[in-house]
């Protein structure tokens, strides 16, 4: 008996509404009088997708195509369904099957060029769509799909023509906004790609693909913040993908969330089967987040062992772990490596290397193949410019970068420190009004801001100094942490450098600090900070040394690298009362020329900035039990040796010559300059 035609058509009007169960009930109740019936069964298959249940609806539209495989629509949504789940050879023959009853069926023809293009052969995902759309020239899913590969293939005209036309016929259609949001990301134009997915978004809000999308478009705007929340809309929304797992892991990584980043990675890599590239980007990951058990476990692994970037990884691990002679001759072996770009890395890091060593010429000679060529990247012709002026070679190194300079393709960012690095030359080579001339262009750094311009509310700030007087040092037989303060420009790389190269110190990465300020729980209102009684403090002291402070000889002195502030200060001196906090600073004119020769924008903002927080650590220091040492950079200049035999001897440290020569390494890495540099700018006011 043939189903009750209007119950079928009231059953499609509910779906289509969003009301799946109750359509689902009419597609039972019409069962009951065509038991069996390929279309009605097609149509519960569809009702249980909408509400989640895939099992459920591929034994429906299984049963749909056994009972009538002829029937072409059931074919059709069996094989979509087949692919959603990763069937991909399974969902094939169901659109084998619905082209060959209709050759004409432009939604089977689009989705098997799908399924091509998955498989990696463009030209015939590109030559079937073509095809979908003689069938059907306003079929919107061909436009769409035809417009994303004719973007990775470069023909953004007529991809950009597809998209519009796409859009033209149903603008409500997620796809079709996100098939025009990636025409204008390849054309430039972020802004109007970022208002499609939105639009998108809105069209389907249960959709992840727009959410991932715009996930990818923030993490290439450098937005990771908001990259993660996109990321994390689309997972909520059902995408569970590894491409989700390994976008959320990178926005971790650059937001400095090493312990979340790892535990995505190690999600990623846990399968025997992961990709080797996974693989080495997760070993690359732990080596940068100082990891070396992790990344060597990694980088053992069979899928990657006969890889070049394997040992291009190796060195540099090498290098981090102070094995140069390890480093460097693991590199000089991929030199002529046939995978460019590890042959480029490696010859990058001997050269650096080199350098180190201050073996100018040698490190010259290795980048020399790279330097002759037309299209030499661009940072290899930075670092070529670095070593012509350390060989005093200030004319090659002027000329290396005005000739990148006038590259038509060279990008903002490459603009910005390609002229960062003439103001460097320049300046080394005493020409300052020329150097002059390049420092706006020159500002390519993000701003290192502590606190803000306008501080802290002052009656919060005056909370968070209250009941230090009942805070009495821990005398628990656990370590002190030293903490750090200061801005770039103030010295305090400069004392990192020094401490961190002492066999009796245990140096936190900075790389690790957003992970350790949750342990110790610092609050952002400094309202709060007076409410941490002496049981709580001793627990986050207690939880923190746990993870972070197990000193083992010859480490007697744990350094916490991580940058704080007063705000975080005041709460610190609470949890460890008795800490030595070292302060360096520097006058306000040398700051805002080292700024300038760096490269940071926003100068205004980090000296109103710093300025605010300086005198919240005054009034901190007054009052906080804590050990202060206010190191001046006047002093570490005027007396290198006898600054750091001062420091080190008041935490307990024997000075050595390490010590100096990582500070003075320091130095020249972080372009410092002696205290009054800013007098040989005098005639810019």
């Amino acid at each position: 008996m043939a189903p009750d035609q209007a119950l079928m058509q009231q059953a499609r009007s509910l779906l289509s509404a969003g009301r799946a169960a109750e359509a689902a009930d009419l597609c039972l109740q019409g069962l009951r009088d065509a038991p069996a019936d390929p279309a009605l069964l097609t149509l519960l298959g569809r009702c249980d997708e909408a509400r989640g249940d895939f099992e459920g609806a591929l034994s429906r539209l299984e049963s749909a195509v056994a009972e009538n495989p002829e029937y072409l629509v059931a074919q059709f949504h069996l094989g979509r369904l087949l692919a959603a789940v990763g069937r991909m050879e399974e969902a094939r023959t169901c659109f084998d099957h619905c082209l060959a009853l209709d050759p004409n069926h432009a939604p089977a023809r689009t989705l098997s060029a799908r399924l091509d293009a998955l498989a990696g052969n463009r030209d015939q995902a590109i030559a079937g769509l073509r095809t979908a759309l003689r069938a059907d020239a306003r079929h919107v899913p061909a436009l769409s799909t035809l417009a994303e590969l004719l973007v990775e293939a470069g023909q953004l005209d007529e991809a950009n023509e597809l998209a519009s036309r796409a859009l033209r016929i149903n603008p409500s259609l997620s796809t079709a906004q996100m098939s025009m949001a990636r025409v204008l990301l390849a054309q430039g134009h972020p802004a109007f790609a970022e208002q499609c997915l939105r639009n998108a978004s809105e069209s389907a809000p249960q959709d992840p693909a727009p959410y991932f999308l715009l996930a990818q478009l923030k993490g290439q705007q450098g937005q990771f913040e908001q990259a993660l929340a996109a990321f994390d809309a689309a997972r909520q929304r059902g995408h569970a993908g590894p491409e989700l797992l390994l976008g959320r892991a990178r926005c971790l990584r650059s937001l400095g969330r090493h312990e979340q980043a790892r535990e995505q990675y190690e999600a990623l890599v846990s399968h025997a089967e992961a990709a080797p590239a996974l693989i080495l980007e997760a070993a690359e990951f732990c080596i940068e987040a100082d990891l070396p058990g992790p990344a060597r476990v990694l980088l053992a692994r069979p899928a990657v062992r006969q890889l070049p970037t394997r040992i291009l990884l190796l060195a540099q691990l090498a290098e981090r772990e102070g094995d140069v002679d390890q480093a460097r001759q693991l590199a000089e072996t991929l030199h002529d490596s046939e995978a460019v770009g590890v042959a480029t890395a490696a010859r990058r890091l001997s050269a650096r290397l080199a350098l180190l060593a201050d073996d100018g010429k040698q490190a010259l000679d290795v980048l020399a193949p790279l330097l002759e060529q037309a299209d030499c990247p661009v940072p290899v012709v930075w670092l070529g410019a670095e070593i012509r002026q350390s060989l005093e070679d200030h004319e090659g190194a002027v000329a290396s970068l005005e000739q990148l300079l006038a590259r038509p393709n060279l990008g903002p960012p490459e603009k910005a420190r390609t002229h960062s690095r003439l103001v460097t030359v320049l300046d080394r080579a005493e020409r300052y009004q020329e150097a002059s001339k390049h420092m706006r262009a020159a500002e390519w750094r993000a701003p290192v801001v502590v606190g803000s311009a306008h501080g802290p509310d002052a009656e919060a700030w005056q909370k968070s100094l209250d009941g230090f007087a009942q805070v009495t040092v821990a005398n628990d037989g656990r370590p002190q942490p030293i903490f750090v303060t200061g801005l770039p420009g103030t010295g305090r790389e400069l004392w990192l450098a020094a401490l961190a190269a002492s066999g009796q110190v245990l140096s936190l990465p900075r790389s690790g600090f957003a992970e350790r300020r949750r342990l110790l729980e610092i609050p952002s209102d400094p309202a709060r900070v007076a409410t941490l009684d002496e049981a709580g403090a001793r627990m986050i002291r207690r939880r923190y040394l746990r993870a972070h402070g197990r000193l083992e000889a010859p480490r007697s002195v744990l350094l916490e690298s991580g940058l704080v502030s007063a705000i975080d200060l005041a709460w610190l001196a609470r949890v460890f009362p008795g800490a030595t906090v070292l302060a360096p600073t520097a006058e306000e004119a040398d700051l805002r020329m080292h700024w300038r020769l760096a490269g940071y924008r926003d100068q205004g903002q980090m000296l109103s900035a710093w300025q605010s927080e300086q005198a919240l650590l005054e009034d901190l220091r007054a009052i906080a039990p804590i050990d202060w040492q206010v190191l001046p950079l006047g002093d570490l200049y005027q007396d290198p040796g006898g600054a750091l035999a001062a420091v080190a001897g008041h935490l307990g440290l024997q000075p050595d010559a390490n010590m100096l020569s990582a500070m003075d390494r320091a130095r020249i890495e972080l372009g410092y300059r002696a205290p009054g540099h800013w007098q040989h700018y005098r005639f810019e006011g």
